[in-house]
């Protein structure tokens, strides 16, 4: 079972201006983050990034075939 966090903040530029962060990942190191300045376009975007963070983290989290002989 893959073991992640997820966290949504919203920050705001110099100039006053909101943006959202997105960080996924529990690990410093491998814990991604996402700023968009748009919600919706998050939220419309959030299938794919899960998608494609899932699939990243199980590759990397598998070991290689010689490693589990």
């Amino acid at each position: 079972m893959l073991q992640t966090s997820i966290g949504l903040k919203r920050e705001f530029t110099t100039d006053g201006d909101a943006y959202f962060v997105l960080e996924i990942g529990m690990d410093p190191e491998t814990r991604v983050s996402i700023v968009e300045p748009d919600m919706n376009t998050l939220l419309t975007n959030l299938p794919e990034y899960l998608t494609t963070i899932i699939q990243t983290q199980i590759l990397i989290d598998q070991p290689a075939k010689e490693d589990a002989q």
